[in-house]
């Protein structure tokens, strides 16, 4: 082996395999900006008259108008101006954005199905996204049951309403919420039988004046004394040695606590119901992929 110059090194051969193509990223569109800008304005008059008035025919006019906007570009002011609203205006948003299609209008239903605290509200929300013709939010809702305990039944509840199967999988993996417990239990003593915790020592620097005090006669019969009263004064430092506690905190995880939310959601998808039995419903989803494959491969 020898060094040569890089000029002279061979270039490589080319691959026989050929590189995966570039990611393209879709094209922007550049009158989106735009165009959101001029619904914003839209969407703000027709909420302003929505909620502005106590007239029925003049809000049922303004809800026909909004329903009417089908552009993704009003999803985010929609939800943004209704969703400040009250109840009746936030139930309107969610049946509009249920119209809209894109993206967007799927990720602001999304956003009321995990957020929302009145329940019509919710149900309205859930029901558009049941409703939409081209994307039912499954993939986020999936991914909101790594959340929290609410936000996991809020989502569980709105795909047993979608009822696609193949969320089926992951809500059984739900049918048991892991239960944290801490266990704290003093340290086991030392060897030889001693205990970690209970009483020291002490040690004392310094040192002691001894005292007489009331030399008081006392005369009697045949007797003379003195009631005297004797003492010791410590002058010093006394530092005290104690044994300190020691106490272990042990984290135990327990998978104890059913979800009925989700086990509902699987019974309302299904039609079927094995209650809590995960080994069951996992059974059952592995049937029906394989007479879905089976179906497919049919000739």
């Amino acid at each position: 082996m020898q060094w040569v110059p890089a000029s002279k090194v061979p270039a490589p051969a080319a691959s026989a395999t050929p590189l995966p193509p570039a990611t393209v990223s879709p094209p922007v569109d550049p009158t989106f900006a735009e165009r959101k800008r001029i619904l914003a304005g839209q969407v703000l008059g027709i909420g302003n008259k929505f909620l502005g008035t106590t007239d029925p025919q003049v809000r049922e006019d303004a809800r026909r108008a909004l329903l009417e906007i089908r552009d993704p570009a009003a999803a985010e002011p929609i939800a943004r101006i209704l969703g400040a609203g009250d109840e009746e205006a936030r139930r309107l948003a969610c049946e509009a954005l249920g119209a809209i299609p894109g993206d967007e209008a799927v990720k602001h239903l999304v956003k009321f199905i995990l957020g929302e605290q009145s329940d019509p509200v919710y149900m309205a929300a859930v029901a558009a996204l049941k409703e939409r013709p081209d994307d039912h939010g499954v993939r986020q809702l999936l991914n909101a049951l790594n959340g929290s305990t609410p936000v996991m039944q809020r989502a569980a509840f709105a795909l047993g309403e979608i009822g696609d199967l193949a969320a089926g999988p992951a809500l059984v993996g739900r049918l048991h919420a892991p239960e944290l417990r801490v266990l704290e239990a003093p340290m086991a003593g030392g060897g030889g039988g001693s205990s970690w915790d209970g009483p020291g020592g002490y040690m004392f620097v310094g040192k002691v004046v001894s005292y007489i005090s009331n030399a008081t006669p006392v005369i009697a019969d045949r007797a003379v004394g003195w009631d005297l009263q004797i003492g010791a004064i410590p002058v010093g430092t006394v530092l005290n040695v104690d044994h300190p506690r020691v106490t272990i905190n042990r984290t135990i995880i327990e998978i104890v606590v059913r979800q009925p939310v989700v086990q509902g959601a699987l019974q309302k998808m299904t039609g079927q119901d094995f209650g809590f039995d995960s080994e069951a419903w996992r059974k059952w989803f592995a049937r029906q992929r394989y007479s879905a494959v089976s179906i497919q491969t049919t000739p």
